[in-house]
Formats: structure tokens, C-alpha cells, sequence
């Protein structure tokens, strides 16, 4: 038996299981590494309308052929609502909950409508338009991109 076991034979079919066996138990571990990865992502999607927005309303069509104005948007790094100011760089535009919340333009905010990009003197009064930014501690919302939407057409 031990002259099996000290064979050259016998330690080269060792090694070629040995590296067959790490590479098994690599190949395993990257599968379930990747399987955890794909989980978070797809209940990350499955849930980004509640986990960003809110529950969604009462009814049984929930957020389709909705206004703007019931979808819950929160006001964290950004808000949803109605233009109803507009000045040199700034816009007053009030959100679902009535409340007035000013938000800033500068050089560098993206303002879209559709799948174009538009100045800031495009924006009009009455607009609803989504704006994600940063808060200032004055209260002041900075746009980073502004987009406006126009629920009345139905889906785009």
C-alpha cells in the first residue's frame, strides 16, 4: 500500500484532484455569491416604487392613468409637483401635500422633457415636473436634473 501511496502516478492523480476539488468549491462559491447579488437586485426593483414613493393608493388600478399629483413622491432629494413661479434661476413649485418648496437652477442641472434635453426658459408655469437635488440647509432644494412631465398624454 505505501508503495501506491508514494507512487509519482499516484501523487500526480492526487494533485489533479486536488486542484479539481478547489476548483469545484471556487466555482460554487461564485455561484452562490452571484445568486445573492441577483436576489438584492431583483427585490431591490421588485420594491423601488414603496421603498421610494410609498404605498401605492387605494384601488384597483393603483399607480396607471394616475396625475402627478397622487403618486406620493417624497420630498427627500427631491420632490414632484406644479411649477408655479418662475424666475431668473430659481422655481417655486408646489408638491402634493400643497406645501410651496423653492428649488435653484445653475450651469450644470439637466432639464429634460421627454427624451430631450431643454433650457431653462422652456419651463412655464403649470408644468408638473419631478426634480432630483440636494437640500440646502436654507431650506432650498439644488437641482441636479429637472424633468417635466406631462401626465395628460398618457404613457410615453
Amino acid at each position: 500500500m505505501s508503495e501506491l501511496l508514494n507512487s509519482k502516478k499516484f501523487k500526480i492523480a492526487a494533485h489533479i484532484v486536488a486542484v479539481l476539488l478547489i476548483a469545484l468549491v471556487s466555482f460554487v462559491s461564485g455561484m452562490k455569491v452571484g445568486l445573492l447579488k441577483a436576489r438584492f437586485s431583483y427585490r431591490f426593483g421588485a420594491f423601488y416604487e414603496r421603498n421610494f414613493m410609498g404605498p401605492p393608493p387605494p384601488g384597483p388600478l393603483g399607480f396607471m392613468g394616475r396625475g402627478m399629483m397622487d403618486r406620493h413622491f417624497r420630498n427627500a432629494f427631491g420632490l414632484a409637483g406644479k411649477v408655479i413661479s418662475v424666475a431668473k434661476n430659481k422655481l417655486v413649485i408646489k408638491d402634493q401635500d400643497n406645501k410651496e418648496n423653492t428649488v435653484t437652477v445653475n450651469k450644470e442641472t439637466t432639464i429634460m422633457e421627454h427624451h430631450a434635453n431643454i433650457k431653462f426658459s422652456d419651463i412655464k408655469k403649470n408644468d408638473e415636473v419631478v426634480v432630483m437635488g440636494k437640500p440646502s440647509d436654507k431650506g432650498v432644494i439644488k437641482a441636479d436634473l429637472i424633468r417635466i412631465i406631462d401626465f395628460s398624454r398618457g404613457p410615453m
